[in-house]
């Protein structure tokens, strides 16, 4: 029961990820942004400074059980 749970929330933070990256009016492009809960996602880590276009966002989640996010940057951000 536990392994359907991970994979569930894996979907759904995966839909979540998909439905925030089709509203991209004025967005520049993205970070990820890392789940803290005492567990730090490896990929995330590794990507944490790295900025993705608008056209090429970020893969996230990163592996089945992350919760990392993307953070969205605008136009008027920087």
């Amino acid at each position: 029961m536990a392994v359907i749970m991970l994979l569930r929330q894996t979907y759904d933070k995966s839909y979540n990820v998909f439905l925030e990256l089709r509203d991209n009016q004025n967005v520049k492009g993205y970070i990820i942004e890392p789940h803290h809960d005492g567990y730090e996602c490896k990929c995330a880590m590794d990507n944490k400074k790295k900025k993705f276009t608008r056209d090429n966002p970020p893969k996230v989640p990163c592996h089945i059980g992350c919760q990392c996010s993307i953070e969205k940057i605008y136009d008027w951000d920087e």
